[in-house]
């Protein structure tokens, strides 16, 4: 249990007062409130598209507000830059990390600091910061060779080096398992105890009720709850909160009637830079199961759904319905029915800067669906309207010609399940399906992938989420160091998962 001590009666380190912010003729925050106080950890929720980003944005100087006042410390101010809101001590960690791969920790820390200190000063202070908050980072390893949360540690190491005393943290549990989760928890108390004040955005209401002092709730651009002390809501009172009082709960699975083998792999091995990385897999996959693959992240999972899709060269036997895919291409694959939701959406499956319309008609296009010959605009746009209506996909007030990058993450996602999850799928991998969604989205993606089980087709769901592997997987495997262990029995305790995870295999 994370004890929690904040001051109840502390100065404010940050005040919002009535911050609207409009896109075209799109209102994403309408006279918003929220406040900060020195030494608390403030939970920030709200659906994907809620506004919370366009607050976050706001507040780092990206985005300019259309109405309403900011204060920092008392003192009210423009903040019309990210330098500017650095030199007012504000830090942002993002759920996707800006880090430069072939560096080390302290040379990322080092390029951050950029001119304004020489590298003796620069270390010295990483020394400092260090020393006062007790933090653990690797600082002389490749961040390629860096664990998901080793590599989120020297983000925060980032923000505090700059100077940030307001840090706000962009769904830091998103990518870790729960262990790590924990650790991070604990961290930012302690951050907490030291004064930094922390905006802690997430949608694991758990998490929340653990480690937060106060919450507030965006919905659909309005803060309908302000500021209230954790201690005196519920879960339930949260999720009415976000999104209206519709049914979010996790979707739990009875038994299952299943059919016959759907995916078989025997003996699978694969490589990533001449190192194994999955050894001796063998899996299958029934008409209508949902098998689970729980593990910490990268222990092979990837480079697993790579090899099955045929992206990665491997050696052993692929077979989907009876029909041998050891030697077959990604198209081949792809035509008998091999469908993939791949962990990073933004870098695996969509084209960020294209149109909705293209990245949904890109399947039906390459196969000729749309056209052998010629396939026109008119068809595109028909096809992804067909598809936007299907899978309610939002913010796209254009008919599919507004670009990718400028959908919130649960309605990108919805774009991708929409290509993905065609009449023709008979095999789904889906990798951390819903990583940073919002619950409601997760249970939209749930629900999607359950249905896809009903029509007769089988699911590979990859996730570091235990609650997610529990309430839908028909079968539960764990990944440990490129290699499978059965859990004990089809509905195992989460302490046999997690002895498994760590390697007990």
């Amino acid at each position: 249990m994370i004890n929690r001590a904040a001051p109840s009666g502390a100065a404010l380190a940050l005040q919002v007062s009535g911050v609207s912010k409009t896109f075209g003729d799109a209102v994403v925050l309408d006279a918003a409130d929220f406040d900060l106080r020195q030494g608390e950890v403030h939970a920030l929720l709200g659906e994907n598209g809620a506004g919370k980003s366009t607050l976050m944005n706001i507040l780092t100087g990206i985005y300019a507000a259309d109405a309403g006042a900011v204060e920092v410390n008392g003192a009210l101010e423009q903040i019309q830059s990210p330098a500017a809101a650095q030199a007012l001590g504000i830090g942002m960690v993002h759920q996707h990390f800006k880090l430069v791969m072939p560096f080390t920790g302290r040379e990322n820390v080092r390029l951050t600091a950029g001119a304004t200190a020489t590298w003796a000063e620069t270390d010295a202070h990483i020394d400092d910061v260090l020393k006062r908050i007790g933090l653990s980072v690797q600082l002389d390893t490749p961040i390629a060779q860096l664990s998901i949360a080793e590599r989120q540690r020297i983000e925060i190491l980032k923000a505090l080096t700059l100077g940030a005393q307001i840090l706000i943290l962009d769904e830091p549990t998103a990518v870790l398992t729960d262990q790590e989760a924990e650790l991070l928890l604990a961290l930012m108390r302690d951050l907490a105890a030291s004064g930094h004040a922390i905006i802690f955005i997430t949608h694991k209401l758990r998490e929340v009720m653990a480690a937060s002092d106060r919450v507030s709730t965006l919905r659909r651009g309005k803060m309908v709850m302000h500021g209230e002390r954790v201690a005196h809501v519920t879960s339930a009172e949260l999720s009415t909160a976000m999104i209206g009082g519709q049914d979010i709960s996790v979707i739990e699975r009875g038994e299952t009637a299943l059919g016959a083998p759907l995916l078989q792999v025997k003996n699978l091995t694969a490589s990533d830079s001449g190192v194994k990385a999955v050894s001796d897999i063998a899996l299958t996959v029934h008409q209508g199961e949902i098998v689970g693959l729980a593990g910490v992240g990268g222990n092979g999972q990837r480079e697993l759904a790579e090899a099955l899709l045929g992206l990665r060269a491997c050696q052993g036997m692929i077979s989907l319905d009876g029909e041998n895919l050891s030697a077959a291409s990604v198209a081949q694959r792809r035509a008998a029915g091999l469908r993939y939701v791949p962990a990073d959406r933004s870098s695996d499956a969509l084209s960020l800067n294209n149109s909705l319309a293209d990245n949904l008609s890109a399947s039906a296009v390459r196969t000729g669906r749309l056209g052998r010959m010629f396939t026109s605009p008119k068809r595109i746009t028909k096809h992804a309207k067909s598809l936007i209506a299907a899978f309610s996909i939002a913010g796209d007030t254009v008919g599919g010609r507004r670009p990718v990058r400028l959908l919130s993450g649960g309605n990108a996602q919805k774009a991708v399940l929409a290509r993905e999850l065609d009449g023709d799928a008979r095999l789904i991998i889906a990798h951390s399906p819903t990583r940073g969604l919002d619950v409601a989205a997760c249970r939209y993606v749930h629900d999607r992938l359950v249905e896809a089980t009903v029509r007769g087709a089988g699911v590979l769901l990859i996730s570091e989420d235990l609650e997610e592997i529990l309430a839908l997987s028909d079968h539960i495997h764990v990944i440990s160091r490129g290699q499978l262990a059965t859990t004990p029995d089809a509905k195992p305790r989460r302490e046999d998962i997690g002895a498994l995870m760590l390697g007990h295999v």
